[in-house]
């Protein structure tokens, strides 16, 4: 019984990792600020109900296209104009890197992995994988070439008052 249990829990760690590791470091975390009834306030101030509602709307929206079959019959009207699976690969990842500079790179990864998922589902694991690594670079790469691409930039432009010729003069070399 309990060599079947600890063989559930190992399995359970290796295909759940990133939950794990996080969930450790959540206690680790929480051991080094312990949670008392005065610092509960601030414990919920963290978690920031807004976001986490359109982001679970968002993931609602994506999840109910691909059970209606929307995910699945683009990928085959795109199939059917583009031929290859190397061709799409590279038509997404450019779509992802130019929606990045426009919409930050988070919202074009929530909205654009789960089609190149269902684009790629055919694919061998390795293509799939290929071509969800580079649409997550190129959305990174894609964010940090324009002050709303990301966070980080929105700040920098406001705090340093920076005017859109410095701005990029100092990220388009990087980028």
């Amino acid at each position: 019984m309990s060599t079947d249990l600890s063989s559930r829990i190992r399995d359970f760690i290796k295909s759940e990792a990133v939950l794990v590791i996080a969930a450790v470091a959540a206690v680790a975390s929480m051991a080094a600020f312990p949670l008392t009834p005065a610092t509960l306030s601030t414990y919920i101030g963290y978690i920031d109900m807004r976001t986490i509602g359109l982001l679970f709307c968002l993931m609602t929206v994506v999840a109910g296209l691909g059970r209606a079959g929307l995910l699945n019959a683009i990928r085959d009207w795109l199939m059917t104009r583009v031929g290859s699976a190397r061709t799409l690969a590279f038509i997404l990842i450019n779509v992802v890197f130019i929606s990045a500079m426009l919409v930050t790179n988070d919202v074009a990864l929530i909205t654009f992995a789960p089609l190149a998922l269902a684009l790629f589902m055919q694919a061998t694991p390795r293509a799939t994988i290929a071509t969800v690594v580079a649409i997550t670079v190129a959305a990174n790469l894609g964010s940090m070439c324009t002050p709303i691409g990301n966070p980080q930039n929105i700040f920098l432009v406001s705090a340093f008052s920076m005017d859109i010729a410095a701005f990029f003069a100092t990220v388009l070399p990087v980028g």
